[in-house]
């Protein structure tokens, strides 16, 4: 099968697949989309913050401009839930709380599916397809790079092939860090997975294996924790489609595990290395138990309210850029419930078993494929806080995922 067939063959697929939609749209997206990945492309050194700001605000207009847009009530909870935070709450100025909560509320608008019509479900879908697109090319591209000894995670470009494969986080391959290569190699290796599932050709195999190997090589443990529990997820809890042959599934796996075996002793060194300097330092998950223990100190500090919409407690033991307001929350869930309280992972909450419901209902290939998504991503971010970090693109991502399980109905209903 040649490049040029394989590439068609997998745009044709329910995976990727968009309703009909006028050029403005579709440039639009595509724009918006490549904007965004720009972000995460270690070969590019441009800020396109303030650019892809600037498309986020122009894809809302374009979506508002429908004479049938509804508000979804559980996102316009949420948002007055985090404004009231801000609002309300005595936040140092030097988080930027009010700014951060604009930036959220405008990426979130675009990209999720508060916008209710059928413009914005249509058009967000063709960010998700040009978006997965961008996702899959640099998870397997990086597979390469790896032997290739090309590395554009800065922090990793004096090190050469042999340093990097044995200290793990030091490979991002075609990607500026490798906590953003692992989770977008999840995201890649289980759209091939789930199309494997409804197609016969063996090069979904190979390419589910590609990526899978670039979440080794970025030594991502949350993220290949996210690929092995989507799929157990789709063998125990799904009724058709993905779990429909449970054969391919052991094919995949097993053919996977013997490729993997010559190269085996270079690609996981770096994982394992990570893994065994976390024992040394007091377990395994020991990079994160500080961050979880200070998460879990500020919420009992501020039960209700929580200490401030992406901030931390100036008094506390965690530690923030004073000048800037940076902050590594370390965990996104948790970070919801101690930044905003019981009353804002309650709406947070409500909005995830929304969207997790909807898709649920649906046997459609689609929408088993972006709920296995939201469980792979809701799986990471317990060990990654970027889900109210609305400038970066796993934040961009995860919401995205989120709309698309709410939006799946409509998809589904005008799959050709």
């Amino acid at each position: 099968m040649g490049l040029v067939n394989i590439i068609k063959e997998i745009g044709h697929t329910e995976v990727f697949y968009a309703p009909k939609a006028g050029r403005f749209c579709k440039g639009l997206a595509l724009l918006w989309a490549t904007m965004a990945s720009v972000q995460i492309m270690g070969f590019i050194s441009v800020d396109t913050f303030l650019p892809y700001i600037g498309l986020c605000l122009v894809s809302i207009l374009y979506c508002l401009c429908d004479g049938s847009v509804q508000f979804k009530g559980r996102y316009v909870f949420l948002y007055l839930v985090f404004l009231f935070n801000v609002l309300v709450l005595p936040i140092e100025p030097c988080f930027n709380s009010k700014l951060r909560f604009v930036q959220f509320l405008i990426v979130t608008l675009a990209c999720s599916a508060c916008i209710s019509s059928a413009r914005a479900i249509i058009f967000r879908r063709y960010v998700f397809r040009y978006a997965l697109m961008y996702i899959c090319i640099l998870s397997i591209g990086s597979f390469f790079a790896f032997f290739l000894g090309v590395n554009y995670m800065q922090v990793g470009t004096q090190l050469g092939l042999a340093e990097y494969s044995s200290n793990g986080g030091t490979f991002g391959g075609l990607v500026n860090h490798s906590m953003t290569l692992g989770p977008i190699s999840m995201i890649s290796a289980l759209a091939f997975y789930v199309i494997y599932q409804n197609n016969n050709s063996k090069i979904f195999i190979v390419l589910f294996f590609l990526s899978a190997m670039s979440a080794v090589m970025a030594a991502s443990r949350s993220a290949l924790l996210g690929v092995a529990v989507a799929i157990l997820f789709s063998l125990f809890f799904m009724k058709s489609n993905v779990n429909g042959n449970k054969k391919r599934i052991i094919i995949i796996l097993c053919i996977s595990a013997l490729v993997a075996m010559p190269i085996a002793d270079r690609v996981f060194a770096g994982v394992l290395n990570k893994q065994e300097q976390r024992k040394e330092q007091g377990g395994a998950l020991s990079s994160r138990q500080s961050k979880f223990d200070c998460r879990i100190d500020e919420f009992m500090k501020s039960p209700l309210l929580g200490v401030g919409f992406v901030s931390v407690d100036p008094n506390g033991n965690d530690e923030y850029n004073p000048v800037t307001g940076q902050v590594e929350p370390g965990t996104s869930h948790l970070a919801v419930l101690s930044m905003t309280g019981l009353l804002g992972m309650f709406a947070y909450t409500l909005l995830l078993l929304n969207a997790y419901k909807t898709s649920k209902r649906d046997n459609s290939l689609n929408a088993q494929f972006v709920m296995l998504l939201l469980v792979a991503m809701f799986t990471h971010a317990w060990f990654e806080g970027y889900v109210l970090s609305a400038g970066g693109f796993l934040s961009m991502t995860y919401w995205m995922i989120v709309g698309q399980n709410i939006d799946c109905k409509y998809i589904t209903e005008h799959t050709l």
